[in-house]
């Protein structure tokens, strides 16, 4: 009964809202259209599964935004904007290029996400200078010190909050044919509508990372770049979305030199090392308001995927000779957080946990297991500054599995990112 009357007050609350919360509405039911039948009953398992796992305790990570704070308090030494990420697009879209055969896509979907991906390159190649000195900038303005309420005081709210979002999903889903991979144009406009997401960020930033291969270990230093969208966490419903991808420059080990990152010398090799993305709807119910300051409770539900690029097919040949790389996980994502703000700086913390399948897996015991923990402070619609970690599997007993012990980047906010 307590469910039935949540979900009857968020129908008579979404009947009510703009465009915008429809149009993100509608930009869910596309995403569960590319999913066939098939792989639409395997996330629905998978989101079963998820709610029985999911703990507010597990994604709640003390110590986050002292991280955030500590890395603000300094001029940020280890993320230079340097030409490796000037030049990395070219050999990025070469490995889009190679991903092509085998993926499903048509080639006008083919031809869309090329577009999609050399107009960033070009928005990013337009806003370099800006984007290298935008921290030194604002640095002084991203300073806040709010009296922050532990989100475990709030977990029956967040639990509530997050079987309205399931219920929902449902409903969602019922009207959503199940086509499979296709009809990239439509949802990159929806993604890059200004009417359905007014700030979204162009970053740049540093991964260090602890990876493992069976029983190869390493430790990874890498660049990021990430395009998303930077919420305001001022109303009571909002979506967000995010794409990124970490590589070296360099080989990731040489011989027998475990944890060798072989950055550096005169030759830049890109190396592709972990992409991840996703799109969740979020409830953002106010708790307390002082002054011009507000206190939010932030509820996630929604869609991510994972990818671990190295192929690693020099491990154990001929065991490992047809390696290809880019091991994808994808499922249901839960979150919880909280943002403080007020019309000028928002901090806010959320932390996440995914349960889903490998995509083209034959192996059922072949699990994508994601917990990703981040706090970050945008200061007006101009900078967003994010710090992360989290881990990631891909196979069990850590077989494939990713540790991001930290990674920070900087972010542009550009009306240029609309459509």
């Amino acid at each position: 009964m307590k469910k039935t009357v949540t979900l009857l007050a968020l129908t008579l609350c979404l009947t009510s809202l703009s465009y915008r919360a429809n149009a993100q509405w509608d930009l869910l039911s596309d995403l569960f259209g590319q999913m066939d039948s098939t792989e639409f009953g395997q996330f629905s398992f998978d989101l079963a599964h998820l709610e029985n796992m999911f703990i507010v305790d597990s994604v709640v990570q003390d110590g986050m935004l002292d991280s955030l704070f500590l890395f603000l308090g300094d001029s940020l030494p280890g993320v230079p904007l340097d030409f490796t990420f000037f030049n990395v697009w070219g050999a990025g879209e070469d490995s889009l290029l190679f991903g092509f055969p085998g993926s499903g896509l048509g080639g006008f979907d083919q031809d869309t996400l090329l577009g999609e991906f050399d107009w960033i390159n070009d928005v990013f190649n337009n806003n370099f200078d800006s984007l290298g000195g935008l921290f030194g900038q604002y640095q002084d303005s991203l300073q806040f010190d709010p009296t922050v309420v532990g989100v475990g005081y709030f977990d029956d709210a967040i639990y509530r909050e997050l079987f309205t979002l399931q219920d929902t999903f449902f409903l969602v889903s019922d009207t959503s044919p199940n086509f499979g991979l296709g009809d990239m144009a439509s949802i990159f406009g929806k993604l890059f509508d200004p009417a359905s997401f007014m700030n979204i960020e162009l970053a740049f930033g540093v991964q260090k990372s602890s990876c493992g291969y069976y029983l190869r270990r390493y430790d990874a230093n890498a660049s990021v770049i990430r395009v998303g969208t930077v919420p305001k966490y001022n109303t009571f419903l909002e979506a967000r979305w995010h794409l990124q991808g970490s590589w070296t420059n360099g080989d990731i080990w040489k011989g027998d030199d475990y944890g060798s990152d072989a950055l550096g010398g005169e030759e830049v090799k890109f190396t592709p090392l972990l992409f991840r993305g996703d799109f969740a709807i979020m409830l953002n119910p106010g708790l307390v308001t002082i002054g011009n300051t507000s206190f939010r409770l932030l509820t996630s539900l929604g869609l991510e995927f994972g990818t671990y690029a190295p192929s690693h097919f020099e491990y154990q040949q001929p065991f490992t000779t047809e390696n290809k790389g880019n091991t994808t996980g994808f499922g249901p994502q839960a979150g919880a957080g909280f943002a403080v703000g007020n019309d000028d700086v928002t901090v806010y913390s959320m932390g996440t946990m995914a349960y889903g399948h490998l995509a083209h897996s034959k192996a059922p015991s072949y699990r994508y297991n994601s917990l990703q923990f981040e706090a970050g402070v945008r200061f007006k619609d101009i900078i967003n500054v994010r710090y992360s970690n989290g881990r990631q599997s891909w196979q069990p007993d850590d077989n494939r599995v990713a540790n991001v012990k930290n990674q920070v980047t900087v972010g542009i906010i550009l009306k240029e990112l609309h459509h």
